[in-house]
This record gives C-alpha cells, sequence and structure tokens, in this order.
C-alpha cells in the first residue's frame, strides 16, 4: 500500500491534465500548465515515466490530436492561473 500511496498524488496530476485535455473538442493548440514537475516533465517526454504507465496511456490518447506545450510552474505563484 505505501507505493500505491506515493503514487497518488503525481497521478492526480496526469489524471486532471487528461480530463481538461478530454473538455478539448476539436484540435487545439494549448498550454498546459501545472505545479507537478512530475507531470509536466514526463508528458513532455524530459523524464523517463516509471511508474503510473496507465494514466500516461490515457493522457497520450487524449494529447494525440492536439498540439501542446507542457509549462510548470511553482505552487502558488502569484499568477491568476495557479
Amino acid at each position: 500500500m505505501i507505493g500505491k500511496a506515493a503514487n497518488l498524488r503525481p497521478g492526480i496530476a496526469i489524471r486532471a491534465i487528461t480530463e481538461g485535455l478530454k473538455l478539448l473538442k476539436e484540435r487545439s493548440e494549448a498550454i498546459v500548465y501545472s505545479d507537478s514537475q512530475y507531470a509536466i516533465y514526463g508528458a513532455s517526454g524530459r523524464n523517463k515515466r516509471k511508474m503510473n504507465l496507465d494514466l500516461w496511456k490515457e493522457l497520450d490518447n487524449a494529447a494525440k490530436p492536439h498540439c501542446l506545450t507542457f509549462q510548470w510552474m511553482p505552487q502558488h505563484k502569484d499568477d491568476w492561473i495557479n
């Protein structure tokens, strides 16, 4: 169970990005912002994906039709988006 709990927060970030992408009704060019370095660097190909592989597959499928840029931003940065 410890391993599963350790994967929870990163998994939530991946799921949030995936669900947001599913809301796009047509091909889009977009910037995806998150405070999760794991999610952003994994989605952009900067880091190797070692866990949550099922969630990564879902994100990849949701991202396929779009032209996306993934941008990390620090948590609680003084920015209206975050």
